[in-house]
This record gives structure tokens, C-alpha cells and sequence, in this order.
């Protein structure tokens, strides 16, 4: 059976009628008023339900127990649209398996997009309980029907049609005249009418998102069609990486991240877009989010153009703005996201840790009962104990060298211990790899993780800092007797 899609004119609205022998598209024009009007009954004598017998019970039409609004052609003063559900549980990279308004495309210009749920619940309900105001006995030209507001051909999932156009409002403005293909002529309210004489913009999906961000599950991310990281979720603190390292990724960097995008918001929707133009044949990043309830959606962005960027957020030229200023993913890199962490611990977790560097040995020791901390030159504030921890905890990885672990061998730079309460301890040692940064050998295994000098630098930095402070207060309390 032939079936509707956008495309000519029918009473000065663009449609496409299939035809149902051979497949091609049947062109016409508004002069063509009456050809058009007796193919469509032809095309359509065999599956329209007619709706007169539905006046009777106040309603355009009925649907029966389980029947629901399959797909909806809309031709208005802004176009043609057409209304398609995805099938339940269908795999797509940017709509989630569908309910009531959600799983819906628009298509328009040959362009299918996702649709605006809250628009698409309003449509759906109102043109499933059009109510009948009044039958009238004849067509008139006030009513205007030669030039209608808009026209709707909807199909339910048993296959029954319907199709009727919209003329002017009717004396009292909440109501506006109605007609069906066999002609029968209604005064209806403006529930549905209101819904049906939308632009594309009004039927566009105004999230960025279809899948959901407080369930992210898996981020790749792509810079010219090139996988740069790709990381996996495995609970609300631990983020890992699986490329090109599979190691612990940086949680706090990701959550910020994805928490940021449920900022992001759509800035406008061009008219016309030329993909090349717009950066986005081939795109120049490009972001992939899977979620744990399996939906998943490709994100591409181009070119910033003004204030804004283009960016596809679903299928072929499904295309919006988004504001640039909001879009900043230049924290997915490996390198910005490793995270080994050998001494990472919680404060009152720790119990003791040591620092080695040359011939100097400091040793930092806290008691969790009595909250007092001691070192090699006697008692410590708690301050002052946890101004050092913080730089200990914070000798973490800077990068990875891909390829073969180096053996590393002589004598280590600098040594660090950290000791729990529960009895657990990690080493870490720190090997010369350039004049900027060590690689680190841990818990006795040499690996091809590597930290900036700058790390170790503040780290000696902050005790040589105290030792300084310490000095002066001990020579400040000779002098003084003991008073300051």
C-alpha cells in the first residue's frame, strides 16, 4: 500500500503521495486542486476510516483498547512534517527505546530529527481526543476551507487512517472548523489545531541530550575522526580508562564534566546547513555517551561560528547550536586524565609516612586518638602535618610512555612510604627519565608511568618551608624564655 511522505503540494501545502503500483513520486501543485483531492480518496478509499460514525459519541474518532497513533503527516504554513515512531528497543545512536512521546522523529525536507517529548505528548493527546462541538450541515466558504490552516493525515498501529484539514476559528475563538475526506464538516476546539500549526523549531527536540547524563556508563571521545580516550564508569568515584591506557582515570575531572553538560543548552537551529561548511564533514571532534540503560548517542562538533557552534546531535543533519562557551572538552586527553595515585589515602586513614631524598630522611608520624602528629623534630599541629600529607598524596602520575616498561636500575631520586592504620603500605620511587620528570617504580614494580619534577619539587619545597618555620620558633623560644 502506498503511503504519505513529504515532498509536493496539496492545496498549497508540500506533500508526496507514493504511488502504490510503482513506487514514484506523484508531483502536484496547488493549481492541480482536484486531481490531487480525487487521488488521495483513490489512494486511500481502502484503509480511511470515516468519521461520521464517530460524531455520534462527541469524539472525531475512537481509538479501541491497545490501538495507538502509529505515524502523523502535519502540512502547514511552515511545511511538511511527518511523524514516525522508532520501534521499541530499536538500537539508535541518539533516541532512547520509546514510550508515549519519546522515540518519535520528525522529518522534514528529507531531514529526520528527534522531537520535542513534551510537544510530541501535546500532539499525541489532543489529536486522540479531538472533541465535536457541533456537526454542521454544509461547507461554507467562511469557513475556509479553500485555503485551510492545516492539514493532518494520522495512521494508528492497525492500520486505520485518518484525514482531515483545519479551516478559520469560529465565532468563539476557542473553537475553529474541522473537515474530514468525506467531507463532513465540524466545529472542533483548539487543542489540536494548536498543536498542528507548529514550525520545525516547535517540534525539535530542545535537549541536547537522549541519553541519560546522571547514568553515564561509557565517554570516547575522537578528535578528527581520530579515538583519542575512551573511559568507562564503574561507580559514582571510580572512572577508568580503556584507551589508549587501561588504567584509573581522574573521576573528579569527568564528573565536573558531565556535570557541565547538563548546562549545555541549545543556542538555535540553522536554517541551512552545508556540513562541510559547517565542520562537520568530517567533524573535528567528536563525543560518544552510552548510558546504562543502553541508550546511545554521537555528538559532533564543527566549526564556532560567532557566539555559537555546530554541532549534530543525532542523525545525518540533525544539527543545533550550541553556545561555544559551554562546549570544553579540552580535558579529554590521556594524559590529563591518568590517575595513579600510589599514596593516595584518607586523613584519617594514614598513621605515618617517610619522605627520602639524598641523605635526608623525614619522618611524619599522626595519632588519630589524641589528634597530634610528630615528625623528627618533635611535635607537630595538625595544620602543619596535613600541609605535607596533601603534597605526598598528590605524587601522581603525569603521564604514560606507550610501549615497553623501562627497567630501571642505580639508585632512586627520592623515596616515599605511607602507612595506614589498617596495616596497609605503598613505596613509591621516582627514577630520572628527563630533566623534567621522573618515572615511577611502584610497590617494588617498575612502570612506564611518569610525574613532573615540579611534584617532587613542592613536596621538598613544603618541608623545607617547615623545617625553616620550626627552626625559628625553637631559636624564638631560647631567647625568650619561653615566651613570644
Amino acid at each position: 500500500m502506498g503511503s504519505l511522505k513529504p515532498g509536493c503540494l496539496w492545496q498549497g501545502f508540500p506533500i508526496t503521495i507514493i504511488d502504490s503500483s510503482s513506487g514514484n513520486d506523484v508531483k502536484m501543485t496547488a493549481r492541480s486542486h482536484y486531481i490531487i483531492l480525487i487521488s488521495l480518496i483513490i489512494v486511500f478509499a481502502g484503509s480511511f476510516f470515516v468519521m461520521n460514525s464517530a460524531f455520534a459519541s462527541g469524539a472525531v474518532f475512537s481509538l479501541r483498547t491497545g490501538e495507538e497513533i502509529a505515524s502523523i503527516m502535519i502540512a502547514n504554513d511552515y511545511g511538511t512534517f511527518f511523524f514516525s515512531k522508532e520501534a521499541p528497543g530499536a538500537v539508535n545512536d541518539s533516541v532512547p527505546a520509546s514510550n508515549s512521546s519519546q522515540g518519535w522523529y520528525v522529518e522534514a525536507d528529507g531531514i529526520r530529527y528527534r522531537t520535542n517529548a513534551p510537544k510530541m505528548t501535546l500532539l499525541l493527546e489532543s489529536l486522540s481526543k479531538m472533541p465535536v462541538k457541533r456537526v454542521l450541515e454544509s461547507e461554507r466558504d467562511d469557513y475556509g476551507f479553500k485555503h485551510p490552516a492545516a492539514f493532518v493525515i494520522l495512521e494508528t498501529n492497525n492500520g486505520k487512517r485518518y484525514e482531515y484539514s483545519y479551516g478559520n476559528t469560529g465565532a468563539d475563538v476557542n473553537t475553529v472548523y474541522a473537515k474530514n475526506i468525506a467531507g463532513s464538516v465540524i466545529l472542533t476546539d483548539t487543542f489540536a489545531f494548536d498543536q498542528v500549526t507548529g514550525n520545525l523549531a516547535a517540534y525539535r527536540d530542545k535537549n541536547v541530550f537522549s541519553v541519560d547524563l546522571l547514568k553515564i556508563e561509557n565517554l570516547e571521545y575522537l578528535r578528527n575522526g581520530q579515538s583519542v580516550i575512551a573511559c568507562r564508569r564503574e561507580s559514582p568515584v571510580e572512572w577508568y580508562m580503556d584507551f589508549p591506557w587501561m588504567v584509573p582515570a581522574r573521576h573528579i575531572e569527568l564528573t565536573e564534566l558531565v556535570a557541565r553538560m547538563t548546562g549545555w543548552g541549545i543556542a538555535g537551529y540553522p536554517e541551512m546547513v552545508n556540513l562541510k561548511e559547517a565542520g562537520l564533514d568530517p567533524p573535528l571532534e567528536t563525543l560518544i555517551l552510552t548510558d546504562n540503560n543502553g541508550n546511545r548517542q554521537k555528538l559532533d562538533f564543527g566549526r564556532v561560528e560567532g557566539l555559537s557552534r555546530y554541532v549534530r546531535i543525532g542523525e545525518h543533519e540533525d544539527v543545533v547550536f550550541l553556545y561555544a562557551v559551554d562546549v570544553d572538552l579540552s580535558i579529554l586527553s590521556p594524559d590529563s586524565l591518568l590517575f595513579i595515585a600510589p599514596l593516595r589515602s584518607q586523613m584519617d586513614q594514614v598513621s605515618a609516612f617517610s619522605v627520602m631524598y639524598g641523605s635526608n630522611v623525614w619522618t611524619l608520624s599522626y595519632d588519630q586518638l589524641s589528634d597530634t602528629a610528630f615528625w623528627n623534630y618533635g611535635i607537630l599541629s595538625s595544620e602543619e602535618f596535613v600541609s605535607v600529607f596533601f603534597k605526598v598524596i598528590s605524587m601522581v602520575a603525569d603521564g604514560y610512555d606507550a610501549g615497553t616498561v623501562p627497567r630501571l636500575t642505580g639508585n632512586p631520586t627520592a623515596i616515599m612510604v605511607l602507612e595506614r592504620t589498617d596495616s596497609f603500605s605503598a613505596k613509591l620511587e621516582l627514577f630520572p627519565r628527563d630533566q623534567d620528570s621522573y618515572f615511577m617504580r611502584i610497590n617494588g614494580d617498575d612502570t612506564p608511568y611518569y610525574i613532573n619534577a615540579i611534584r617532587l619539587s613542592n613536596l621538598l619545597d613544603r618541608i623545607a618551608d617547615l623545617e625553616k618555620r620550626k627552626s625559628n620558633k625553637t631559636s624564638l623560644i631560647g631567647e625568650t624564655g619561653g615566651k613570644t
